[in-house]
């Protein structure tokens, strides 16, 4: 089992010794070791769900006999499939996935998930009984997603759905006096769909401690957003991955998604406020809402110094319409899939 791999297979150690377990048991024990006279902060990082998906069998048993979702698939991936997302089908060999292994990889998927769960609910009790839940914040995020087999697509390196939008989740302690802390009429479990990034989270925690906030950041404290149950902290989210040359660069104000890359200038447009699965791209059928979020990506990259992605107020390419050749495709196939003894 290789360390993105999709296949699926139980755990074969005890218990006690899957990672995820290990994790949960360090953070309960720095809870209750902590150092009474200071303030405590607690990362803890799971490393699940994230492949190879090892799953403990308790957790495996509650999906058996479960159906599975299906990877979705849109009207444009033959057509506008940027050469990107081509080299992350072949790494996985999608065209070759049977359905019992993505049905598996699921299974595998959601056991992993459900351990996660299990150990945020202990760590919440370990917290609670250390005297310490109503002056306790909990923030709860992730650094990437998984596509698992939507548009052929598995695993990261994109800025489609299921690589990139994460759970982010603010809980402000239960505390008596909250709703002091928090504007009128502030509910719990309230949601806002406003964009935000994982650069937030840091000046957010600074906000929460009182601490000053640097200028030179990118990110925004989302305490007001917590507060207030509703606003936003941007207009748009500018979202840039790979290396010059070869880069995916994606635009939203949360309705829309615009995507380019900037290897063979292929464009993705979705409606997401319509179309959240992604399933349709609009590039065709909508040139006036292209036009405008090709020209945002344009003025956002013109804000730098020197970006070669753009020059004389347009998108430049490095290769126009470039395709990957079947030669291409079989040695990422040879190279990702080869693989010594273990």
């Amino acid at each position: 089992m290789a360390n993105n791999s999709i296949t699926m297979r139980p755990w074969h150690l005890p218990d006690y010794l899957h990672p995820t377990e290990w994790i949960g048991r360090e953070a309960c024990k720095a809870i209750k070791r902590r150092d009474w006279t200071r303030p405590q902060f607690l990362w803890v990082s799971f490393t699940s769900p994230h492949p190879p998906f090892a799953p403990l069998l308790r957790d495996l048993y509650l999906y058996e006999g479960t159906v599975m979702p299906r990877p979705v698939q849109g009207d444009w991936e033959n057509a506008y499939q940027p050469l990107a997302h081509q080299r992350i089908a072949a790494e996985w060999s999608s065209d070759r996935q049977s359905p019992q292994r993505i049905d598996q990889a699921y299974r595998g998927y959601f056991a992993l998930m459900t351990q996660v769960d299990r150990w945020i609910n202990l760590i919440i009790g370990t917290v609670r009984e250390a005297g310490l839940l109503e002056n306790t914040w909990f923030i709860l995020t992730a650094d990437h997603g998984d596509c698992m087999g939507d548009h052929g697509l598995w695993a990261k390196r994109n800025f489609m759905k299921g690589a990139c939008n994460v759970p982010l989740i603010i809980t402000p302690p239960p505390r008596g006096d909250l709703d002091q802390l928090m504007a009128p009429g502030w509910m719990p479990g309230r949601t806002n769909d406003t964009v935000v990034g994982l650069q937030d989270i840091m000046p957010t925690i600074l906000d929460i401690a009182g601490v000053t906030i640097p200028q030179r950041i990118d990110g925004r404290s989302l305490l007001p957003l917590v507060k207030e149950g509703k606003g936003k902290v941007r207009d748009e989210f500018l979202g840039e991955h790979g290396k010059v040359g070869e880069r995916l660069f994606m635009v939203t104000d949360g309705s829309w998604k615009y995507i380019w890359e900037e290897s063979t200038g292929s464009e993705l447009l979705f409606r997401i406020a319509d179309d959240p699965d992604e399933l349709h791209n609009l590039v065709s059928s909508q040139p006036e809402n292209l036009s405008y979020w090709r020209e945002r990506l344009i003025q956002l990259l013109g804000e730098r110094k020197n970006d070669p992605a753009v020059a004389k107020g347009r998108l430049v390419p490095t290769q126009p319409g470039r395709k990957m050749t079947e030669l291409e495709k079989a040695r990422i196939i040879n190279d990702f899939n080869a693989r010594g003894l273990h």
